[in-house]
């Protein structure tokens, strides 16, 4: 069915066996992720074996840029991790729609393979201001043979002054002309186009050995050959012409046709205009005493190929758009640690403050968010990060490296300027701990005042665009019985 369709056919084998593969090397660990931060894991395998036949590195820039930002949202243990899963994610995803367009091509193909066409509409497309081509493809078969031959059918448009009437008569006599010449003598029917470039043409032959349509009573032929006389009106809307040619019928003498030489007659026959009318092309399905069937169907192989081509572009264009979710979620959880951090330095700052050492309020505030979460269930980033600074503490890390590495991992600026304070305290001492943690807690207050009004501003006007459909749909539904009513 052509070379589009056995690469669609190749890429489509190649993904379901990526994905068969991918499923049975890494479906362990797929298992277990989370459908909310990876909706395709059910294939995100497929781009893990990718990575795993390219022995992928993870050493270039890139990956060292993305592994930072996948600090600031799993942790720096994670990290490494998440980030192949979400390379492997964003391979699979490609890769799916690739897959996608290529079913949609196979399917589109093997449409307009098996459909035909006995009878083209050519009404619509005169109509405009330019000649329209329709591409096709002719089927010829005779049982042992098939041979396909791509045709463009013109349909020319409709000219409609007197100069422009004139000079497409005059166009059409000058070919017909032309072609009457080099066919002095005949030994066989032809057949007399009835419409040329939008010309309609009518015959008339002084002799009935051949008819209106160019078939030859061979019957009828003498031995020593006939001479008749053809006589066509050519008439395009109001204007009008004739052509008079003699030609010699001689007996008729026996030829098989090939398919190729029959290919070429219904070509002719179509650039004559033998199966044209002033509103259609009637396709033929079969020539008389050649024992042939022929169909048609569209060729779409050019449209086929954009379509491709455009889903290859998607693809690539997805892979590198996908970071931007990425940076999404990052904002989204500075956002979120914005508006959680004044909470935590105020119970930090009074635990402080009652006696206890930084260790003992870091986990304090620590097991009260996870008991908190028992009953709730709602994850807050800010605690969340405090969870992963007590359990590398717990691991083994010192206090100074544990709250210095909170500081790199979240970018907010309030956190790093604690996680400062924390170190600071811990390398120098700080007599003025307190009054720093309250400081920096009427900052985080104001800060959260901003945060909190910048959301509120972009939650209205993602408002906008429903509230625009919705006021479309009100006006229509107040307007149509008042339009009703004046039958507008």
């Amino acid at each position: 069915m052509g070379v589009l369709s056995g690469i669609a056919f190749i890429i489509i084998s190649l993904f379901i066996i990526l994905w068969l593969v991918g499923k049975r090397r890494f479906g362990d660990i797929t298992k277990e992720l989370s459908k909310k931060t990876f909706p395709f894991k059910d294939f995100i395998g497929i781009g893990l074996l990718v990575l795993e036949i390219i022995q992928y590195p993870y050493k270039i820039q890139y990956d060292k840029k993305m592994i930072k930002k996948f600090e600031g949202l799993y942790g720096t243990q994670k990290a490494y991790e998440y980030y192949k899963l979400y390379l492997g994610e964003k391979i699979t995803f490609c890769l799916l729609l690739i897959f996608l367009f290529a079913f949609l091509s196979l399917i589109y193909l093997m449409q307009s393979y098996t459909s035909s066409y006995q009878m083209v509409d050519n009404s619509f497309f005169r109509e405009k201001d330019v000649d329209h081509l329709i591409p096709i493809t002719m089927v010829i078969e005779d049982g042992e043979r098939k041979i396909e031959e791509d045709i463009n059918l013109v349909v020319p448009k409709m000219d409609k002054s007197l100069e422009e009437m004139e000079k497409r008569v005059s166009q059409v006599v000058d070919r017909l002309s032309s072609q009457l010449e080099q066919m002095t003598t005949l030994d066989h029917s032809i057949g007399l186009p009835k419409v040329i470039n939008g010309v309609t043409i009518r015959w008339k032959s002084d002799n009935p050995t051949m008819d209106h349509s160019g078939n030859i009573h061979f019957d009828q032929v003498p031995e020593e050959g006939v001479n008749i006389r053809l006589i066509a009106t050519l008439t395009y809307l109001d204007y009008s012409d004739t052509l008079e040619s003699t030609l010699r019928i001689m007996p008729e003498v026996p030829k098989e046709k090939s398919l190729e030489d029959i290919a070429k007659e219904v070509q002719e026959g179509l650039d004559t205009g033998r199966y044209t009318n002033e509103k259609s092309i009637k396709l033929p399905t079969s020539l008389s005493n050649e024992g042939v069937q022929i169909y048609w169907k569209e060729r779409s192989e050019s449209n086929v190929l954009q379509f491709f081509s455009f889903g290859i572009l998607i693809s690539f264009l997805v892979f590198f758009v996908r970071d931007e979710d990425i940076k999404r979620k990052i904002k989204k959880k500075d956002d979120a640690v914005k508006l959680q951090f004044p909470d935590m330095i105020i119970k930090f700052t009074l635990l402080i403050n009652a006696g206890m050492t930084t260790y003992s309020a870091w986990n304090k505030v620590c097991m009260d968010y996870v008991m908190n979460q028992q009953n709730h269930k709602k994850d807050m980033p800010m605690y969340e990060e405090m969870l992963v600074t007590l359990s590398d503490m717990k691991g083994g890390v010192s206090e100074y490296d544990a709250y210095e590495r909170l500081g790199q991992r979240v970018s907010v600026r309030e956190v790093k300027k604690f996680s400062n304070i924390l170190t600071q305290t811990l390398h120098k001492g700080n007599k003025d701990l307190i009054y720093s943690l309250q400081n920096l807690g009427q900052e985080a207050w104001e800060e959260r005042v901003v945060t909190a009004k910048r959301l509120g501003e972009e939650a209205s006007s993602k408002l906008l665009f429903p509230m625009m459909i919705l006021l479309i749909i009100i006006i229509i539904i107040v307007m149509t019985p008042a339009l009703m009513s004046l039958n507008i």
